[in-house]
């Protein structure tokens, strides 16, 4: 029996905010109680997903795994900048270059495909009450490498097609963009639900689509929102927006500052020598703490979908003592009661 219930929607008469304040500051309250909602539920998700598979701690190797993958993509991309800004080694830049689209490029898709496959079958095995190493963990994810493979591709495609998305006007451009953004949500969807499917039962991928229906009928209403969303990324993006700004603006001031001391790494501009590294060791080290947030943020969605596949599909497979506090987190209690108040 699956024990994800449906949480009943209580229908309060909500009375006019703009008979205490005026309009704008509603609307302004408004805006500070969403995001303080948001930024609670991302919390929410970042504490408890590692806290209730914190039982076995290899599962946060495939997070670094991750981070490190991101690491060495930035850090080619801005080798080859270095390489084309101080006009020396243009050739290394241009191979750098080639490495990280002809190579990196695509093998990112498979390699983190398969570190989240090992990282959902690690989170089933736990929350199962059989944790495993993570070397059994991929020893196991390795049978699985066609499905896998398969996903894999698809994400790359999609991706591939979002990148290529035009920024023309028209009813066309519109009407392509609107299919694009729900194919990447749908895809967002699948992505995460036929990981566990392959790594868990190894079904052949059309057999795990139908269940997608089965999965639906049993959400409950608080987890709808979340489906096809990247529910922590965004909010992650707004939060570190100031410190990314911050970060730059040292950056430009430390290039400004600089640039008369160091002429041969300097761009002049208006009249002024600037240089160029210190803004560009910023922008590095906004992408490196982006690429790690990202990888968090992929593991979170990962254990988050795994949790609530065993759920549906396995709920028998979960100990008793447990079930209630999945269940729990499953439906963000703990985050829409903070929310509230």
């Amino acid at each position: 029996m699956v024990f994800l219930l449906r949480p009943e929607v209580n229908r309060q008469k909500i009375s006019n905010p703009t008979n205490t304040m005026p309009p704008s500051s509603a609307t302004k309250a408004l805006q500070n109680k969403c995001t303080q909602g948001k930024l609670k539920s991302v919390l929410y998700f970042l504490k408890y997903s590692f806290v209730l598979v914190g039982r076995n701690t290899g599962i946060i190797r495939p997070t670094v795994y991750l981070g490190v993958l991101s690491l060495i993509m930035t850090s080619l991309f801005f080798s080859a900048l270095f390489c084309f800004f101080s006009l020396s080694h243009i050739g290394t830049g241009v191979l750098l270059l080639v490495i990280l689209v002809l190579i990196f490029g695509p093998l990112r898709f498979f390699i983190r495909t398969f570190l989240k496959a090992i990282q959902s079958w690690m989170s089933y095995c736990t929350i199962t009450g059989q944790p495993v190493l993570y070397r059994d963990a991929r020893r196991h994810t390795l049978q699985r490498t066609s499905g896998l493979m398969f996903i894999g591709f698809v994400d790359m495609l999609i991706a591939g097609m979002k990148s290529q998305r035009s920024n023309e006007g028209g009813v066309f451009s519109f009407l392509s963009g609107l299919f694009l953004s729900a194919l990447t949500e749908v895809w967002d969807l699948l992505n995460h639900y036929m990981i566990p499917a392959v790594v868990v039962e190894g079904k052949p991928l059309m057999q795990s689509l139908p269940e997608i229906k089965a999965i639906r009928d049993n959400v409950p209403a608080t987890l709808m929102g979340v489906f096809g969303v990247d529910f922590a990324g965004d909010a992650l993006r707004g939060i570190m927006f100031l410190p990314y700004l911050l970060i730059l603006a040292i950056g430009a001031g430390l290039g400004y500052l600089l640039g008369p001391h160091f002429p041969t790494i300097s761009w002049k501009i208006g009249g002024h020598l600037v240089c160029w590294m210190p803004p560009l060791v910023a922008l590095y080290l906004n992408c490196t703490i982006g690429g790690v947030l990202k990888a968090c943020v992929e593991s979170v969605k990962t254990i988050y979908f795994t949790i609530f596949y065993t759920s549906i599909m396995h709920s028998d497979q979960i100990p008793e003592e447990s079930r209630e506090q999945l269940a729990g987190y499953l439906r963000m209690e703990s985050a829409m009661q903070s929310a509230g108040d």
